[in-house]
């Protein structure tokens, strides 16, 4: 009986193995050269048409899948899925034969691309817009691009009246637009492709040439459209010429002077930065000025009328509304030098909201750490205050017996001592800082605090060329000295001080002061005298 048992089991067994075998013979070989080709929130899936197979399924995402019928006439079948989201994606591809039996899947990966990529595309910069004649026009790109960037296609209507385009490589960055009627917008836009193999493009969003050429300044194109009045070699050109060391002058007779400027194209500006002469010598500084527009250089409306500030820094005017104009004509009413009949300016630029035409001149520094409240430097110079509080204040230079500047409950320039506890008098104490500065008309406002007691402290603001300031026994006198001030006979209120750079120079700025010992006197122990602030700003 077992015998028997055993046998009709193998024989079980046997058939069972069989039909397996069967089965798998019959079903269509796994795909082959599987491959998949990204592109905007969908992908591309290739693989070579598998011997006997039918039709089959593509699975992606969370259960998703797309039915196909094999193309039995290609060496390749291709199965495009839409609508997949951004980011890596596995794909597996299954193929059936006409029995129903299916392949071994196969399976491949692939990179979507979406919002996250053509949120981040920007359009490659344009630089200058010419027109060649009255039917084309020369355009020029930044070379600056993407790796996956392939160029810039440019849309028109042509003199026929129908819209047209013209596609300018990545490798070249200007393009001659002929045939095209300049009476009509025109646009561009930038093309990308994310990776060699992706099967769309994208492309930024498309901008108005004509409108971002007008907001875009050549200066080599600005030519004189008139000028009152020029030296032989200070020539009204020079206002324009992108050297701050070159200056148009006018010649010595009655105010006003006037330069304007035609830019060959109307132009988008919101306002004008102006650079004073670097060398004003005995002309000095223009000061009030008129600002005008035009479209003809005949009928002129002015849009801003204003005083230049008497230094050798860069100055910007916004106006009130953006502006379009081919011409602008500047106007110089008067200079601050009573008896000069001369205008100079070394140069004129224009801005808007995307460029300016140069970026001439330079700012003016400022003082650091120069208001309340004031910075330590952390220290702890006199723990017996209190942790921390007596510190020296932090940008500022200090003579070697200035021991400590700085009291953290008050946040104050405060030069202290407190001989009786160890922290000796100060005589011709110095504080300072040193900046470079141009030529100029300037100011110094000092906000002048408190003392400790009755005639503990004489302290002078003080300006003076150099790296330092000089003694105290000679501020009032010294060849150095710009401008100064008896501050410690001012308490609790503001002081200026007026001083005239003529060249460039170092320029050092601070304060020069005796502290007594109050301790003998009055029984004050410590002594000092605060100081709320300083304000540097031209005239």
């Amino acid at each position: 009986m077992k015998r028997i048992l055993y046998f009709v089991l193998s024989a079980v067994l046997v058939a069972m193995t069989v039909g397996c075998r069967d089965d798998k013979n019959d079903a269509p070989a796994m795909v082959s050269s599987l491959n998949a080709f990204p592109g905007h929130n969908r992908a591309l899936v290739e693989f070579a048409t598998p011997e006997g197979a039918v039709s089959g399924r593509v699975f992606y995402g969370a259960g998703k899948f797309k039915n196909f019928t094999i193309d039995q006439s290609a060496a390749r079948q291709k199965i495009l899925l839409s609508q997949l989201p951004e980011g890596e994606q596995v794909i597996r591809v299954v193929t059936y034969n006409s029995a129903g039996n299916n392949s071994d899947p196969k399976g491949v990966k692939v990179t979507v691309y979406g919002t996250s990529y053509s949120s981040n595309l920007k359009n490659r910069t344009l630089l200058t817009l010419k027109r060649v004649s009255a039917s084309s026009i020369r355009i020029d790109f930044d070379e600056n691009k993407r790796e996956d960037e392939l160029g810039v296609r440019v849309f028109f209507v042509n003199l026929s009246g129908s819209n047209d385009s013209v596609f300018i490589d990545r490798s070249l960055k200007s393009v001659t637009v002929k045939d095209i009627n300049l009476t009509k917008p025109y646009y561009f836009c930038t093309v990308y492709k994310p990776a060699p193999t992706c099967i769309d493009e994208f492309v930024t969003s498309k901008i108005d040439a004509k409108e971002a050429s007008m907001k875009i300044f050549t200066k080599d194109d600005w030519i004189i459209a008139g000028v009152s009045d020029e030296l032989t070699g200070k020539e009204a050109t020079k206002l324009f010429d992108n050297n701050v060391l070159t200056d148009w002058q006018s010649k010595p007779t009655a105010m006003p002077h006037w330069v304007a400027v035609d830019m060959q194209l109307e132009k988008i500006f919101s306002g004008f930065s102006v650079v004073q002469s670097q060398d004003p010598k005995e002309v000095g500084f223009s000061k009030d000025f008129r600002f005008e527009v035009s479209n003809d250089n005949i009928n002129w409306e002015t849009v801003k009328e204003g005083r230049l500030k008497a230094y050798s820094y860069k100055q910007s005017f916004h106006l009130d509304k953006p502006i379009t104009a081919r011409y602008y004509k500047l106007t110089i009413r008067n200079a601050y030098n009573a008896g000069t009949t001369s205008a100079q300016l070394a140069e004129i630029d224009l801005f808007n909201d995307l460029k300016a035409s140069g970026a001439n001149g330079t700012d003016m520094p400022t003082l650091k750490n120069a208001r309340a409240p004031f910075k330590g430097d952390g220290s702890d110079l006199f723990p017996g205050a209190g942790a921390g509080r007596m510190q020296k204040i932090t940008d500022w230079t200090h003579s070697s017996n200035v021991k400590i500047s700085f009291d953290i409950t008050e946040g104050l320039f405060s030069p202290w001592c407190a001989a009786v506890w160890g922290v000796p008098a100060v005589n011709n104490g110095k504080m300072y800082q040193t900046l470079d500065l141009l030529p100029g008309l300037y100011l110094l406002k000092i906000d002048v605090g408190k003392v400790s007691s009755n005639n503990c402290a004489e302290m002078y603001g003080v300006v003076a060329t150099g790296t330092t300031l000089p003694d105290y026994n000679v501020v009032t006198t010294a060849t150095e000295t710009l401008g100064q001030d008896k501050l410690s006979d001012h308490l609790g209120v503001t002081r200026t001080i007026p001083f005239t750079v003529k060249t460039p120079s170092k320029v050092t700025i601070g304060t020069v002061f005796n502290l007594r010992n109050m301790y003998p006197v009055d029984g004050t122990p410590w002594t000092y005298m605060t100081i709320r602030g300083f304000t540097l700003s031209p005239q």
